[in-house]
């Protein structure tokens, strides 16, 4: 409790100390799957990592922010961890994710047989060759929730193919600056 005569900051600590302890409530009162996709997309600074250029983001009310940027040609790894570091260093929250930008991944609409979704992955691996210009042994990919359609027997869903030679220069990068991504 406060007080007689408590001083200004101590009043807005209480207060905040109170806020804290109430929207940690109400976040408690969410279903997990809410509260994860919440947290982690708040709370998270994105990296954008290659070889000529980190870019760090921030997603603040829906929209992807910029908050640090750093030109790495011709840096050698202690030189890109230095200027990360200094980057950063006002930025709250340290916990890191890999933002794969539309430019580094390949995305395909794709309509299948609807006979083909209880092995949906195994088909996809085998066929990818067909839908991009990649060999399965040379990607990572995923796809969005198969939507069925009884009528026409088919199902629909989005394919998201990620070459492994992108995905192991930002890997590459972000060990370069000393970031463990999520």
């Amino acid at each position: 409790m406060l007080r007689r005569g408590a001083g200004s900051a101590e009043r807005q600590s209480v207060v905040r100390d109170f806020f804290r302890w109430w929207s940690g409530e109400l976040v408690g009162a969410l279903p997990v799957l809410l509260r994860r996709k919440a947290r982690l997309g708040a709370s998270l600074l994105w990296l954008d990592c290659g070889s000529s250029r980190i870019v760090v983001r921030r997603i603040v009310k829906g929209q992807i922010n910029e908050v640090a940027s750093i030109d790495a040609t011709a840096m050698d790894a202690a030189a890109k961890r230095l200027a990360f570091d200094a980057a950063v260093a006002k930025l709250p929250g340290k916990r890191y994710g890999l933002l794969l930008s539309p430019e580094k991944t390949l995305r395909r609409a794709l309509t299948l047989p609807l006979a083909v979704r209880e092995n949906l992955r195994q088909v996809l691996r085998f066929e990818i060759d067909r839908y991009t210009p990649y060999r399965a042994d040379d990607v990572y990919f995923d796809y969005s929730a198969p939507v069925p359609d009884a009528a026409s027997k088919m199902l629909a869903l989005n394919l998201l193919v990620l070459p492994r030679a992108v995905a192991t220069e930002m890997l590459s990068c972000s060990q370069e600056i000393g970031v463990v991504p999520e």
